[in-house]
């Protein structure tokens, strides 16, 4: 076999293909974490929350809801969970809490303000960090600001004790806030983000169908690649 690629067309096919993969491996990463939320795989148990607030200002995590832009308002503190058997877990780690989401391209501090009087009550899951991409911003800790939430980063940001251990709670229910004629409303929605299940209303066949329309494509280009090849003579088998 003789191969002589093509030198700007072999350039511009990795980034293109790689690009491709990587979309689709992600739809496909998507489709399986769908798969199990809706059949309960990975939700963790539930706790109830005694805490204290720690002096240390609210972290902002940026998130959607329904196609908006929301920020979580998280708020370190330490105290004891009560697991679902009646057991208390105490520990001296920051558990941040999410006290709400506020509505709105930056975080507003009115809005903050009123998250942080959010009384902590219910059932909270401790679930996991966020996963940073190539698309996602850069974060801004110099305004508390983050784009890929994790719970050891935030802590060591505050420099707070026992940071390696820092662990994040969702509540069950959650109250999301935003102004309206200048004046702050609210509402009590399900939380979205204790379930993967519940971030968007895509069903698992549609990340089934993009991860194939992704690899699909990525075997596209491949074929074009090779035929083009073969029709200049720089691709022989004999």
């Amino acid at each position: 076999m003789t191969f002589r690629p093509m030198p700007i067309m072999s350039l511009l096919m990795i980034p293109a293909l790689a690009v491709l993969i990587y979309l689709g491996s992600w739809q496909w990463q998507r489709y399986g974490e769908k798969q199990n939320a809706e059949q309960g795989i990975g939700l963790t148990e539930t706790f109830a929350l005694s805490v204290t607030p720690l002096d240390a200002p609210p972290q902002f995590i940026y998130s959607t809801y329904d196609g908006d832009a929301v920020w979580r308002v998280f708020q370190a503190m330490t105290g004891c969970l009560t697991d679902e058997a009646g057991e208390d877990v105490c520990s001296d780690a920051p558990l941040f809490v999410d006290l709400g989401l506020i509505s709105g391209t930056e975080p507003s501090e009115r809005l903050a303000t009123r998250a942080a009087q959010v009384e902590i009550v219910g059932r909270y899951r401790d679930v996991p960090d966020g996963r940073r991409t190539m698309l996602t911003p850069e974060d801004i800790p110099e305004r508390n600001m983050w784009y890929t939430g994790e719970a050891v980063t935030l802590a060591q940001h505050l420099g707070l004790s026992g940071a390696e251990d820092a662990r994040f709670f969702e509540p069950e229910t959650i109250t999301q806030f935003a102004l309206a004629n200048n004046e702050i409303v609210n509402r009590r929605i399900p939380n979205p983000y204790v379930s993967i299940a519940n971030l968007d209303n895509l069903p698992p066949a549609r990340h089934l169908g993009y991860a194939l329309t992704w690899f699909g494509l990525a075997l596209g280009m491949i074929g074009v690649y090779i035929a083009l090849h073969m029709a200049r003579g720089r691709l022989r088998f004999s």
